[in-house]
């Protein structure tokens, strides 16, 4: 198998994941989804449907209902025990450790899954990365006791990098970080 294989667990929900991004991102992308989100009724041909696609509208209760979970969830101000407080000032990819976790929550709510990566770089700098459901692409756990243990997760990653032929141009780099845990680390 390659880096790339998905879990039957990823592909059986992934669409699902997209779904729900789609219904929160709002009415534009509706529409964009063609038949898969806008069926076409009757017999209608391309310009009729067309027609019929710009006259439909979106009500964002998807978008409104995930800012109000998340709002809720946060109605309090985060209180961390005292031997957490260092996480208080912590700054994960420029933002503040409170924003996210309200941004690991948002997924959460959104799409039922979130990833974070935590670790501790050479110089001792915390490192925290948050991956969004459809980039955990693989993983597989063992039980011992009733518990869950992680053994392997495989975490796709894209970037862009600047075209050097064309100056206004960016090319998307997918890489994959695979975790393997060795003898339970």
């Amino acid at each position: 198998m390659s880096v790339d294989t998905q879990h039957p667990d990823y592909q059986r929900f992934i669409g699902r994941q997209v779904d729900c991004r789609v219904a929160i991102a709002g009415g534009r992308v509706v529409k964009e989804g063609e038949e898969r989100y806008l069926p076409r009724p009757g017999a209608q041909d391309d310009k009729q449907y067309e027609a019929y696609k710009q006259r439909a509208v979106w009500f964002g209760a998807t978008k409104i209902a995930v800012a109000t979970s998340v709002g809720a969830l946060f109605r309090k101000p985060v209180i961390l025990k005292p031997d957490m407080e260092t996480f208080d000032n912590l700054m994960v990819g420029g933002i503040t450790f409170n924003t996210f976790i309200k941004e690991a929550s948002t997924e959460v709510v959104s799409v039922g899954r979130v990833g974070t990566l935590a670790d501790v770089v050479l110089d001792g700098e915390v490192f925290i990365v948050l991956y969004k459901a459809e980039d955990i692409i693989n993983w597989s756990e063992r039980i011992e006791g009733g518990v869950h243990i992680l053994e392997l997760v495989v975490l796709r990653e894209i970037f862009f990098v600047h075209d050097r032929a064309d100056d206004f141009e960016h090319i998307a780099i997918i890489q994959f970080r695979v975790l393997d845990m060795l003898d339970g680390s």
